[in-house]
């Protein structure tokens, strides 16, 4: 009997799981200041990932336990969901992971004229995006051959003689 093609599994770069496993401990991050905010309390805005830079840039009254709770939850659902379509290589992951470093780097853009910038914060959201706007991986994540492109610089490579 004839089997149906299996259509060829697509290799993770290690930049890919390693930008996973960064957003997947964002997340969890997030969902411990949660966990903590809404129990025992007493959780200062400035530790929500992402959204508690924004203490540095706009000054905010006391926020409230259960609002630092509610918007941890909503940053760490978010941010695992662009790790699962990012690892399964899902265009939305890319465009997540997109949006993700442009809330963070407004955020620290507007931080460094203040004058209190997160350095290590915009350090990582350049690099995932530079990473993430390589050729390559865009072409890994739109589902097009990376061996074409591979194969065609390839092809252009002068032979001898």
């Amino acid at each position: 009997m004839d089997e149906p093609p299996v259509p060829p599994r697509r290799r993770r770069p290690a930049g890919v799981i390693v930008v996973t496993v960064l957003l997947t401990l964002t997340s969890v991050a997030a969902f411990v200041i949660a966990a903590t905010a809404l129990t025992s309390g007493s959780v200062p805005w400035a530790t929500v990932p992402l959204l508690g830079e924004t203490s540095s840039v706009i000054a905010l009254a006391p926020v409230p336990d259960p609002v630092v709770g509610a918007a941890a939850i909503v940053v760490g659902v978010l941010v695992l969901l662009v790790a699962v379509g990012f690892f399964r290589l899902r265009p939305w992951g890319w465009t997540g992971l997109m949006l993700i470093a442009a809330v963070s780097l407004s955020i620290n853009l507007v931080a460094v004229v203040i004058g209190t910038p997160n350095e290590g914060s915009m350090a990582i959201a350049i690099a995932a995006v530079l990473y993430a706007n390589q050729r390559r991986i865009q072409l890994l994540f739109r589902g097009e051959q990376v061996l074409a492109f591979e194969g065609a610089k390839a092809a252009n490579a002068r032979t001898p003689g």
